[in-house]
């Protein structure tokens, strides 16, 4: 501080004792606290270091995950595939289908130049912009794309799955309902269920509650109509019309099991994975990042 006005402070300080206030005095400290210097020092080393290991980590995990793939590749003679894996869930993160994977879809439709590839699935589902989006870009697609369910691929993964050309899946494997599931951290359910309970409340149901009646027959309909024209000459038209109303209506629950045996009996043909491969499968998408990976 500079010394003449510590010398002001301090006759400052003077004037206020003599007159018979708290006794103050003005003092120049100039002693560094080392302790909380080598504390901040340690503590951003830590980090940084954290950091740097985690995108290490990362960077080390996308090369084994191209060498996997790789692989896979050579052992199965396929020309190009794609994973898309969503299989961790938490109370504040989870992955799905969204507008990640939409843009990592697209980048991957590019690169495999209208040839044909295999589509892995490992998803429940997400966001429905990103997931109907995604369907028909699969859907005007020029080359022929396998869709292969180890696991099962609901919701919006179904929707993936119908917009290929050929489905294969395993006794244990299985698709789900597209009904829309609508609403937020205070209120969520599916589009029959606030059609249901705008019924039993009528006028005493709140504005909430109607706006997302309505958006729920919205995107039922549109929904309804993509899986009917994602059917199209993959089984007659009863059929369709009968498995779009399973699918859509929420008659049956969200996480309703469609396996191979239900699709086929409702006129679908799908395709046998054998437990052998599916068991390869499961694998080879355990030593992937979550997201879409391709090759």
């Amino acid at each position: 501080m500079n010394e003449t006005i510590l010398m002001g402070l301090n006759g400052l300080a003077e004037i206020i004792n003599n007159t018979g206030s708290i006794p103050l005095t003005v003092t120049q400290t100039t002693t560094t606290n080392r302790f909380q210097f080598w504390s901040s020092i340690i503590v951003a080393s830590v980090f940084t270091i954290f950091i740097l290991i985690k995108i290490a980590g990362q960077e080390i995990g996308n090369l084994f995950s191209v060498l996997q793939l790789k692989l896979f590749k050579m052992k199965n003679k396929v020309k190009h595939l794609m994973v898309i894996k969503h299989t961790e869930n938490g109370l504040f993160s989870s992955e799905m289908i969204d507008r990640s994977t939409l843009d990592k879809v697209q980048k991957a439709l590019i690169g495999f130049k209208g040839e044909d590839f295999d589509l892995i699935l490992y998803t429940p589902g997400g966001e429905i912009f990103s997931a109907t989006y995604i369907s028909r870009l699969l859907k005007k697609y020029p080359g022929k794309i396998r869709s292969i369910i180890p696991t099962f691929a609901m919701s919006g993964g179904t929707l993936l799955a119908l917009s290929t050309d050929e489905i294969y899946m395993n006794n244990y494997s299985c698709l789900g309902a597209v009904d829309p599931q609508l609403g937020n951290l205070f209120k969520y359910g599916s589009a029959k269920s606030y059609k249901e309970i705008l019924k039993i409340k009528g006028k005493k149901a709140d504005d909430q509650t109607i706006a997302f009646k309505m958006m729920g027959e919205q995107y039922t309909k549109s929904i309804k109509e993509n899986i009917e024209m994602l059917l199209e000459g993959k089984t007659n038209k009863k059929n369709i019309k009968n498995l779009s109303k399973i699918m859509t209506s929420g008659e049956v629950e969200h996480g309703f099991n469609m396996t191979k045996d239900f699709l086929r009996f409702n006129g679908l043909d799908i395709k046998d994975l054998d437990n052998k491969n599916g068991n390869k499968l499961i694998k080879l998408i355990k030593s992937l990042p979550q997201g879409v990976s391709y090759l």
